[in-house]
This record gives C-alpha cells, sequence and structure tokens, in this order.
C-alpha cells in the first residue's frame, strides 16, 4: 500500500479558471485528481493506492505561495501467491458496491497481467451488484485485485480463485 499525506498545501490560487501551480495525483486505473490553490475548509490530503501512485507537479515563474509539504509512505501487504510457474484462476467475484455507469468512487479493479498500476487497457472494473464468473486466467503466478469503497454501506466483494499449475490444480482458497 502507498500513502500520499499532504499537509501545509498552499498553491497559487487559479487563474482564468485554469490551475497554474498542481499537483495531479494518479491512481490505479490512470484515476487522475488535481489540487491547487488553497481549498477552503482544507485540513489535509491523503491518497492511498494498493501499489501505484503517480505524482505530478508544475508550477511557472512566479514565486506566489509557500507551496506544500507532503510524505510517501509504503506499507507491504502479504499476498497470496501460486508457486513459480503457476496461474490463477478467479472463480467468481461478488461486488457489492454503490452504482454509477463510470464506476467514480466504488469499484473493483481486476489486473490478469500482473501490472501493478492497472493499465485499463489489461484491466477490467466492475461496480454496482453483481456476480462475475467469465474472467481469463492470469498470465503469471498472481492476479492482482484493488478495491475502492467510501460510502458506509458498501459490502465490499467476495471471491473464490483457484491457483492452476501446468499439471492439476493444487488448491482452492475462497474470501
Amino acid at each position: 500500500m502507498v500513502i500520499v499525506r499532504v499537509k501545509n498545501f498552499d498553491l497559487q490560487s487559479q487563474v482564468n479558471r485554469q490551475c497554474v501551480d498542481y499537483v495531479e495525483v494518479t491512481n490505479i486505473y490512470h484515476k487522475t485528481r488535481i489540487i491547487c490553490g488553497r481549498p477552503r475548509g482544507y485540513r489535509g490530503y491523503v491518497f492511498q493506492s494498493p501499489g501505484y501512485l503517480g505524482l505530478t507537479f508544475k508550477t511557472d515563474e512566479a514565486n506566489t505561495r509557500p507551496g506544500f509539504k507532503f510524505s510517501i509512505e509504503y506499507q507491504p501487504s502479504p499476498c497470496h501467491q501460486g508457486p513459480p510457474g503457476s496461474r490463477v484462476k478467479l472463480d467468481y467475484l461478488n461486488v457489492y458496491t454503490y452504482y454509477r455507469r463510470v464506476c467514480i468512487r466504488d469499484w473493483v479493479l481486476v489486473n490478469v497481467e500482473s501490472q501493478i498500476d492497472f493499465p485499463p487497457e489489461s484491466s477490467y472494473m466492475f461496480c454496482g451488484k453483481k456476480q462475475v464468473t467469465d474472467l481469463p486466467t492470469s498470465s503469471q503466478e498472481r492476479m492482482l485485485l484493488a478495491y475502492h469503497g467510501v460510502r458506509y454501506w458498501n459490502r465490499g466483494i467476495q471471491f473464490k480463485y483457484t491457483i492452476v499449475t501446468s499439471a492439476n490444480d493444487v488448491g482452492e482458497v475462497m474470501i
């Protein structure tokens, strides 16, 4: 888990509704958020990601505001992983999140190529209430899942996977 904490954020205000100085935060699945100026009621920003978080800083030559402080923290998390040469098959994935057509706030991401930045071209995104049973088997000994839920009534996800070797199934795990 990557955690970025932004403190004392005070950048140049917008000019003609455009951010002059800003920080762009890119999360998994290339979701971005731009922060600039001095937000009202600001108490600090905290961004979290299961493995990838991109930060872009932009400024001009004007020196009008003090800037910001931030810290980056990495917390390793235990993961289920098969032996070398095996693959992971997701038998089913039950999703219980808030539904919006573009899955803005609550979502589940699955990447079968073990790409930690979850690029859209090789990732699957789900939201709402559904059961998914037709995902492809991973190309390596791990499959990446990311869950993001901000609504208090989200029930999260439930899934079952199987570790597959070239000879036969090694075992099943249900979480």
